[in-house]
């Protein structure tokens, strides 16, 4: 199913009943990421995955429009009616989840982010959240996709745990499918940018925070999960034995049960 916003067509699916819960995908995926969570949590809720902007099913970009994820997360939730919800994200999931806690924290029940957390000057400095864009800027940057997908895929396995071989086929499908519009067009990343970190130590006291760290993911992203944690001193951290960046993926039997048990605590 689709909602429909001013600019864009976001793809939906929704299922069981009860608290909601929503899951939100990882950069170069889709919400088929979710297959594992999906049907067991809606068990217990009322569960939502979605495509992002830009990815899976959801429309592309404007590149002349500057959008923000976690704008169209608030749209999603009251378009379905949805006053408060368990966000769930992973790696950029995480990051609008985040988003979401820091801008709209009267709207989380509790928030649980694996694979990632703080973002600000992870890798490199934050790009200027008034940067201009000119004309040049609207047009695909030269970038052979099926090679940037080859080794883009490369990297994801070098990041999975133990049990990547199990998820291999699965991920190379969303990839293979994936738009790549980011890689092409993007040029200010849809995000709340450099403030990010301020606004959520206002909210040290607000909704519970899970930390989900994947044994074997990448020093990056084990980083950026230290780095929330180190800023939200209350949250929670639960560390998947043997799995990488794709712990939901990967162990879904543990990464199921680390969640619902926080979900229903």
């Amino acid at each position: 199913m689709y909602i429909t916003l001013s600019d864009a067509n976001l793809y939906y699916e929704s299922k069981g009943t009860g608290v909601t819960v929503i899951l939100i995908h990882a950069h170069s995926v889709d919400s088929r990421m979710w297959d594992a969570q999906f049907d067991s949590l809606a068990e217990k809720y009322f569960v939502i995955r979605y495509d992002l902007r830009g990815y899976g099913k959801s429309s592309l970009p404007d590149p002349r429009v500057h959008y923000r994820h976690v704008d169209d997360l608030v749209a999603i939730m009251h378009a379905l009616d949805v006053k408060q919800a368990h966000l769930v994200g992973l790696s950029l999931g995480s990051m609008v989840a985040l988003d979401c806690l820091a801008l709209y924290p009267e709207r989380v029940l509790s928030a649980a982010c694996a694979s990632s957390g703080l973002y600000a000057g992870e890798f490199e400095p934050w790009p200027d959240d008034e940067l201009e864009l000119q004309e040049q800027d609207f047009v695909a940057r030269p970038i052979a996709l099926d090679d940037f997908k080859k080794e883009w895929m490369t990297l994801m396995m070098q990041c999975s745990g133990l049990q990547k071989d199990r998820i291999y086929n699965e991920l190379e499908t969303m990839i293979s499918e994936w738009s790549a519009w980011q890689i092409l067009y993007e040029r200010k990343r849809p995000l709340v940018g450099s403030v990010i970190e301020s606004l959520l130590h206002k909210q040290s006291e607000g909704p519970p925070l899970l930390v989900i760290i994947g044994e074997l993911d990448s020093e990056g992203s084990r980083n950026s999960s230290g780095r929330l944690l180190d800023l939200i001193s209350n949250a929670e951290k639960v560390l998947i034995a043997g799995a990488g960046h794709f712990s939901n993926m990967e162990s879904p039997k543990a990464f199921n049960s680390v969640l619902i048990n926080f979900i229903s605590s």
